[in-house]
């Protein structure tokens, strides 16, 4: 939920961004190993099919449209 911690990788580190100034953006540097074990935490946490029950996005897409962040 909003305001909850984020799940820390289970390496503990964390991604390690990389800035890539040719494309003015950004590269994350996360093994495919880590992200498989995050998104087995976050389906644990919020079981797909069950968001709703989590986020209102009917607020949120309110709140896009009229400029607030």
């Amino acid at each position: 939920m909003a305001g909850d911690p984020p799940i820390p990788l289970p390496s503990g580190r964390g991604p390690r961004p990389a800035q890539d100034p040719a494309r003015g953006g950004g590269i994350l540097d996360v093994s495919a190993r880590e992200v498989l074990a995050f998104v087995h935490r976050a389906d644990a946490l919020v079981p797909p099919g069950t968001e709703h029950r989590h986020i209102d996005l009917d607020r949120v897409v309110e709140q896009l449209t009229a400029g607030n962040e």
